[in-house]
């Protein structure tokens, strides 16, 4: 939504002009030095795996079948409609398209391989330590609403598609912890009163397999500097 990046980006920027950090924080933007991967690739490899170990996890508990069947003629529903959505999906997976989705993921490994900088190997390598993105591509919402049907006038084709921003984490199963960024407010809310429109948003801080403590100690220079920031600001 729209906010969201900039709020993001401000956080980070800010954090490197303040340089108050024992690590020195320089920001810059992965599409302007770097090959993108293809995000719809990696939302297609996800998926599949996602949905045929969900499937697979829930058929060893239960009768899927039988569950879905009733989902047809009960009226007292034994499960959300979004799950019973999981597992039709996890049905229509075959070995095809498990393949496909293991080729994907090993050429999202050879990218990241790429993409983070290695100095235990070469310490002139160009690279980035930790990559960046928000933690959701939405703004909090009202409580009563299932899941966000459309972001910015972009219909979502599955209810979990407005969770999407967290793929590149999961699918490469890579050490992430989330900061915050600070408060924004959401132009296509600003007839809404001012509680709703000064909203909370975070940061994905995310690295190669294995920098779990490296990604830590970074959050922990993070959460000094937001403290030293605030007090500065409350004087």
């Amino acid at each position: 939504e729209d906010g969201i990046l900039s709020t993001c980006q401000s956080a980070l920027e800010n954090w490197s002009a303040a340089n108050s950090s024992k690590s020195r924080i320089v920001v810059e933007n992965l599409h302007n030095s770097q090959i993108l991967f293809d995000f719809d690739k990696l939302w297609e490899g996800y998926n599949a795996i996602r949905f045929a170990s969900t499937l697979e996890t829930y058929s060893q508990q239960f009768d899927v079948e039988a569950l879905l069947s009733s989902m047809k003629t009960d009226t007292r529903r034994p499960m959300k409609e979004e799950l019973a959505w999981e597992f039709e999906q996890g049905q229509r997976v075959d070995e095809k398209a498990l393949k496909q989705a293991r080729d994907i993921y090993d050429k999202y490994e050879e990218w990241l391989h790429e993409i983070f900088l290695d100095t235990n190997k070469d310490p002139n390598d160009e690279g980035f330590h930790v990559l960046a993105l928000p933690s959701a591509q939405v703004w909090p919402f009202p409580i009563d609403n299932r899941y966000p049907k459309d972001i910015s006038g972009t219909k979502m084709d599955t209810y979990h598609r407005w969770m999407e921003v967290c793929v590149p984490v999961s699918f490469g199963g890579l050490p992430c912890v989330t900061v915050p960024a600070g408060f924004g407010k959401n132009p296509n809310r600003s007839n809404e009163s001012s509680a709703l429109q000064n909203l909370p948003i975070g940061i994905q801080l995310f690295g190669k397999k294995g920098d779990d403590g490296k990604l830590l100690h970074l959050a922990d220079e993070y959460y000094r500097y937001r403290c030293n920031a605030t007090k500065s600001t409350d004087k």
